[in-house]
């Protein structure tokens, strides 16, 4: 389904007041009894810790010291991932509310991401952006592991990823699964 600015949106809820969330806040409650999630640092997550304990729980990097990864700056925004990967890039998103899959140009979810969220009328979450093949995928690296254990690096067949030279959000058009990075 493709996103349509024009959309009558007269019957959607006030959700965006409401729906609001903070992990460290839910965490630190006084509700929250358990240990659900795993509090690490990141050079203790290596192959062995996978092998040994198989990503059961969520997991909370208290620094990402020894994970390997690479990050954009603090304040890199949306519109730098529109600027590095195109504006016309398809970005598959969910409509929060319905759980209904929608597409949406780069353009066109910067344009409802920089709207003021009490003038939002529908709440999306982005599901998956494949920037493999862009200026993204030089400033973004996934954790070291990640690596180890990734079955289309390790599994996939070559020739069908070195035939995927273009960045693409397209089914039909890929040689291998998303996401890659």
């Amino acid at each position: 389904m493709r996103y349509d600015e024009n959309e009558d949106l007269s019957d959607v809820e006030e959700i965006v007041s409401i729906r609001s969330f903070n992990l460290e806040e839910k965490l630190k409650s006084k509700t929250y009894h358990g240990d659900f999630v795993h509090a690490m640092d990141g050079k203790d997550f290596t192959f062995e810790y996978v092998q040994r304990e198989a990503l059961r729980v969520p997991l909370i990097f208290r620094n990402k010291d020894g994970l390997g990864i690479k990050m954009p700056d603090p304040d890199f925004t949306v519109r730098d991932v529109k600027l590095l990967v195109g504006s016309r890039r398809i970005v598959d998103v969910m409509d929060v509310n319905t759980q209904r899959g929608v597409e949406m140009s780069m353009s066109q979810f910067v344009r409802y991401y920089e709207t003021p969220e009490a003038q939002r009328e529908k709440l999306y979450n982005v599901i998956s952006l494949e920037f493999s093949h862009t200026k993204l995928e030089n400033i973004v690296k996934r954790p070291n592991v990640v690596d180890l254990v990734d079955w289309v690096d390790n599994m996939w067949p070559q020739h069908l990823k070195e035939r995927q030279t273009d960045a693409t959000n397209a089914i039909s058009e890929m040689k291998y699964p998303k996401v890659k990075k």
